[in-house]
């Protein structure tokens, strides 16, 4: 492998393209690329992620999922300030038997109160009528 082809493997990999994608952009094999990129320590020549809202470095945990937010606060945060890109057609809808708002929640999550608060007086009224 030349040197040409060396650095043209690292600006592809840095450009975020994976294994098989600079393979078929070179015309290198695939386990030369692999093998190449894990003798150059391929980890220290990605680029750093950052936080969707504030934009700090994201510190990854290696074998688990990627992280897209730094912290529970910058994800609220997002996602409030984002909430088009939430699925509406995946939503189930529901009425709060405490208050009668309307509730809309993904349908993995079996929600039957809008909030904590008519959660604790829907328990509050059951502990009364005892």
């Amino acid at each position: 492998m030349t040197e040409n082809e060396k650095q043209r493997i690292l600006e592809l990999r840095n450009s975020g393209l994976g294994y098989k994608a600079i393979s078929n952009e070179t015309g290198i094999a695939i386990g030369s690329v692999k093998s190449f990129l894990r003798r150059r320590n391929e980890e220290a020549t990605r680029t750093v992620l950052l936080c969707k809202c504030c934009g700090l470095p994201l510190i990854q945990t290696k074998g688990h999922r990627q992280k897209k937010f730094c912290s529970n606060k910058c994800r609220m945060k997002w996602w409030k300030e984002n909430k088009n890109l939430l699925k509406e057609d995946k939503m189930a809808i529901a009425i709060c038997p405490t208050c009668g708002k309307e509730i809309k929640y993904y349908p993995s999550k079996n929600r039957k109160y809008c909030c904590w608060n008519c959660y604790i007086k829907s328990k509050k009224v059951v502990q009364d009528n005892e």
